[in-house]
């Protein structure tokens, strides 16, 4: 997956806290809004468009549409082709 498999672990881990500690499960859209409070920092305007668009797919689909398989089509549909969105 372009993102690495610490999503998909910390995923896991919400499920663990909440039966464990009672912990609420962290939201798609809060860990989005937290990655990219880490890499506006870092990431030119071009790189944080490019975040942005890779995040909100995460938000309305979660980490399977960020799969290496799925993620080129709506990259293609929004910036033409791939390499221009990366």
């Amino acid at each position: 997956a372009v993102f690495n498999e610490s999503v998909v672990t910390r995923a896991g881990a919400d499920v663990l806290e909440y039966v464990a500690f009672a912990n609420p499960p962290v939201t798609r859209a809060r860990r989005a809004e937290v990655s990219r409070l880490t890499l506006v920092q870092e990431l030119s305007p071009s790189q944080m468009e490019f975040v942005d668009f890779v995040l909100s797919k995460y938000v309305e689909a979660g980490s399977e549409e960020l799969d290496n398989d799925k993620l080129p089509i709506p990259v293609e549909l929004k910036y033409s082709d791939f390499l221009s969105g990366v």
